[in-house]
């Protein structure tokens, strides 16, 4: 039986575009995930949006196994679990599935979301986390890759850059 969230259930979905561009930043003692909305004929200046620092305290597990940076996969996928969150509604309205698309400029996570696996911890914490919240808004998600040099305005978030958000 399908749950929503597998590659057989994208193949019937009725899709709803590309709705949100997410990033991360990660340094020492610093962790920023940022995002926006990008619902089509959308733009900034009234697109829904998110800049979250994470503290050390806030989620030791992670700062605890290395330095921020060398987890940003982990960081990265949070990021799009937050715009799932924030952007797509409680529970899709229509009848049936909806495929919904991303983007992040971390091509392994397409990869992990697109095969809803990976093997890499804490990379597969938040991948469980994001089929949950998945399942639970009737949703599957397409994260697509976009070139770094194309995912300014979420870099921008994650850099505390907020003008020309609303």
């Amino acid at each position: 039986s399908s749950t929503g969230t597998g590659p057989s259930s994208a193949a019937s979905s009725k899709p709803m575009g590309q709705l949100f561009i997410t990033d991360a930043k990660a340094e020492d003692n610093l962790v920023v995930l940022g995002g926006w909305e990008t619902r089509p004929g959308g733009f900034k200046g009234t697109a829904r949006w998110f800049s979250v620092r994470v503290e050390p305290g806030d989620l030791p597990g992670l700062y605890g196994r290395a330095k921020p940076q060398h987890e940003i996969p982990t960081w990265e996928l949070l990021a799009s679990l937050v715009a799932v969150m924030i952007v797509l509604p409680d529970h899709y309205p229509g009848h049936g599935l909806a495929l919904a698309t991303g983007a992040t400029d971390n091509q392994g996570n397409s990869y992990a979301v697109a095969k809803l696996l990976t093997v890499k911890y804490p990379l597969c914490i938040a991948l469980m986390e994001l089929s949950v919240q998945l399942q639970d808004r009737q949703l599957w998600l397409d994260l697509e890759w976009t070139p770094r040099e194309q995912n300014t305005i979420a870099d921008d978030l994650t850099n505390e850059e907020f003008e020309g958000f609303g």
